[in-house]
């Protein structure tokens, strides 16, 4: 029986990436649209049917697809691996998966630089240039993985003093209690959502928690909407300054997206680099696990850029909340974004303002 490579439109380099791997097997190569995540949220499989009957030897999934026993179902063993170019598996169940010999590959890690330079691309728009220069700005980081980690790492090149609060990782300076990070000038979360353990990140941000936070402070969230309880992430919205990447049911409520003084389709992670990194990732992973030579899927080639990560807040927000049933496609079909790097040649780095260019220096 033929077998197939499925993958989502708009992955970015994700034909150059798996059509040499569809090659290699013999297998069809399938691009299916959008659509099949709409019909998938309303649990109608409609075309996802189609792509099991095709008997995918990988099918690369958008990670707003719960994998879980409802799915496994729906694929009635058809399915040989899945893959996401997403970092977090809070919505993969991987005992179902091992339980029904399905293997799982994704790309963890591989959006951190972009979701960290989204943090500090945001830093202009909440404080003026003399502030920011400075340095009188205390920075708030509840959460320290990699993406926390090289957070401080840029702080301390900035020479921004920053703390952070994080259960489960000890052993680094500036380790503070959640009230004490809370109170800081510029609070930005990077932890994972957890359900269970001793200390879950399941709405770990309520009602009493936002009395540690200053009227003043500058909350920014490109982590995951759980952390918050709805009732304390709508007062955020709503009370504070704030840049609202994710949110607790998405696409968010018109009303929320409105409240929120900037808000992005949770696309912090989401520049090109780190996108084509993150789907050449699980292609090479997928490559190897089945036995090719990996030299056979390409490196990642240049691009050209519609949107810069150093000044596109303020236009994606724009848009969305003018257009906030578009929040899916454009996640799904997002445009090419430059990192900090890409703005080192002379024309766009000496439009940039003095900040900016000490952001770009240190990239």
């Amino acid at each position: 029986m033929r077998k197939s490579i499925a993958i989502p439109s708009g992955l970015p380099c994700g034909k150059l990436f798996f059509q040499p791997i569809a090659e290699y097997l013999c297998a069809d190569f399938i691009v299916y649209p959008p659509v099949v995540l709409a019909e998938w949220k309303s649990k109608n499989i409609g075309m996802m049917e189609e792509i099991f009957q095709s008997s995918p030897s990988i099918l690369v999934l958008p990670s707003e697809i719960k994998i879980d026993s409802f799915f496994v179902e729906c694929a009635n063993r058809r399915v040989k691996s899945i893959g996401s170019v997403a970092t977090g598996t809070d919505n993969v169940d991987i005992k179902i998966l091992n339980d029904n010999g399905i293997d799982y590959f994704n790309a963890p890690g591989e959006n951190s630089l972009s979701v960290v330079e989204y943090v500090l691309s945001a830093m202009p728009l909440f404080f003026d240039e003399n502030r920011l220069l400075s340095s009188h700005i205390k920075v708030g980081i509840i959460g320290f993985g990699r993406i926390g980690r090289i957070l401080a790492e840029k702080f301390e090149k900035l020479n921004i003093s920053y703390s952070y609060f994080d259960p489960y990782v000890d052993g680094f300076k500036n380790r503070e209690t959640l009230e004490n990070v809370l109170s800081s000038d510029y609070i930005t979360f990077h932890t994972s959502l957890t359900v269970d353990g001793k200390f879950p990140s399941f709405e770990m941000i309520d009602m009493d928690s936002l009395s540690n936070i200053q009227d003043d402070a500058v909350i920014v969230n490109s982590a995951r909407g759980k952390i918050f309880t709805t009732e304390a992430y709508a007062a955020v919205c709503k009370k504070h300054r704030n840049l609202m990447d994710v949110f607790y049911k998405e696409p968010p409520p018109n009303e929320l997206l409105e409240a929120a003084q900037y808000a992005t389709p949770h696309i912090a992670g989401y520049d090109y680099l780190a996108r084509a990194k993150g789907t050449r990732r699980v292609a090479v992973d997928f490559a190897e696990h089945i036995g090719m030579d990996m030299s056979l899927i390409p490196e990642i080639p240049d691009a050209k850029f519609e949107l810069n990560t150093i000044d596109f807040i303020p236009f994606e927000s724009e848009n969305i909340k003018k257009f906030p049933e578009s929040f899916r496609e454009r996640r799904m079909n997002y445009p090419n974004r430059a990192n900090f790097a890409s703005m080192k040649s002379e024309k766009s780095y000496s439009r940039l303002t003095t900040f900016q260019k000490r952001l770009v220096d240190i990239s």
